[in-house]
C-alpha cells in the first residue's frame, strides 16, 4: 500500500494569512519533495510572497481579483446597490466598465512565454508583471545570493562539506561550485539579451563541468568570484532602461527568454541549491 506523508499546521484565528507562507515553506525543506505547487488567493500575490512560494523548487497558482463589484449587478434578478436591492442570483449582469478593467488585468498579469523552442526543451517560466520597485527587490534578492550560499555552507560541519549524500548526488561543496559556474553562463545570457537582443546562447553540461572541475577548484576563491560577479551585475541591472527587461536571448532548448526571466531564474536557482545544502546540514546534524 502506498503511503502519503501528511503535515498539519495550526495558527490562532488572528494570524495574518501572509505570515504563514514562510513558515510552511521552511518546514517543508527537509521533506525532499520533488515538486510543490501552492495554491493561494489574491491576498498572497505581492512580489515578496510569490518569491517565497518559489523557494526550494516550489511552484504556485495565484489568484487575481477579476470579479465585478456589487454595483456591477443589475436589478433583473441580481444584486443592486439601491433601496430595492435583491438577494444575489447566480447570473450576474455584465457591466462594461469593470469587465473591461478585468480583461486588462488578466492580460497584464503574466509575461507571455515565447512559444519558439526546440522539441523536448523546457520553455522559460512565466514571470508576473513587475513594477520598478518589484524589480529592485528581485535585484536585491539576486545580489544577496552569495550571502545566502555562504550561510548555508556555514551550517554544514566542515568534515561533511565534501561528502556526497548518495550515488549521483552532489556534496555541499559541489553544489556551491556549481552555482559559481552557473553564474558565468547566467551573466552571459543576461548581457547578451541586453546588448544583442534575439541572439542565441548555448546550453552547458553542468554535470560534466562538476565532474571535470570541482575537485580542482578552490571553494573560497570561487565564492569570492561569485560575490564579485553578482555585485557587478546587480549594479548594471539597476541602471537599465525599462525596455531592456523584455529583451531576449534565445536558448537552444528553452527558446527566447527575457532578461527578467533570466534574473528570476537565477534567484530561484540559487535558493533551490541553497535549500539543498540546508537539507545536507540538517542530515549531518542528526
Amino acid at each position: 500500500m502506498q503511503r502519503h506523508p501528511v503535515r498539519c499546521w495550526l495558527w490562532s484565528g488572528r494570524t495574518a494569512d501572509v505570515r504563514v507562507v514562510p513558515e510552511v515553506k521552511k518546514d517543508l525543506i527537509g521533506w525532499r519533495l520533488g515538486r510543490v505547487v501552492t495554491v493561494v488567493a489574491r491576498g498572497f500575490t505581492s512580489a515578496e510572497h510569490l518569491r517565497t512560494l518559489q523557494t526550494a523548487g516550489g511552484h504556485y497558482i495565484a489568484g487575481e481579483k477579476a470579479s465585478p463589484p456589487p454595483s456591477a449587478y443589475n436589478r433583473g434578478g441580481c444584486m443592486g446597490d439601491g433601496p430595492g436591492a435583491r438577494r444575489p442570483s447566480p447570473l450576474p449582469a455584465v457591466h462594461p466598465v469593470p469587465a473591461g478593467r478585468d480583461r486588462r488585468l488578466r492580460a497584464g498579469s503574466i509575461w507571455s512565454t515565447p512559444a519558439v523552442h526546440r522539441k523536448g526543451g523546457r520553455p522559460a517560466r512565466e514571470v508576473p508583471v513587475m513594477t520598478a520597485s518589484d524589480r529592485a527587490a528581485l535585484i536585491a534578492a539576486y545580489a544577496a545570493g552569495p550571502e545566502r550560499l555562504r550561510a548555508a555552507l556555514a551550517a554544514v560541519p566542515e568534515a561533511a562539506i565534501p561528502l556526497r549524500p548518495g550515488p549521483d548526488r552532489w556534496s555541499a561543496r559541489e553544489i556551491a561550485l556549481h552555482l559559481c559556474d552557473a553564474e558565468l553562463a547566467t551573466q552571459f545570457r543576461m548581457k547578451r539579451a541586453v546588448a544583442e537582443p534575439g541572439a542565441p546562447v548555448p546550453a552547458w553540461d553542468e554535470k560534466r563541468w562538476t565532474d571535470a572541475l570541482a575537485e580542482r577548484e578552490d571553494l573560497g576563491s570561487a565564492l569570492d568570484a561569485f560575490t564579485s560577479l553578482r555585485a557587478g551585475m546587480a549594479a548594471l541591472l539597476h541602471g537599465l532602461p525599462e525596455d531592456a527587461w523584455v529583451r531576449t536571448s534565445v536558448h537552444e532548448s528553452a527558446g527566447a527568454v527575457t532578461l527578467l526571466q533570466w534574473l528570476d531564474r537565477a534567484v530561484r536557482h540559487t535558493e533551490n541549491h541553497a535549500a539543498q545544502i540546508d537539507a545536507l546540514a540538517g542530515a549531518a546534524g542528526r
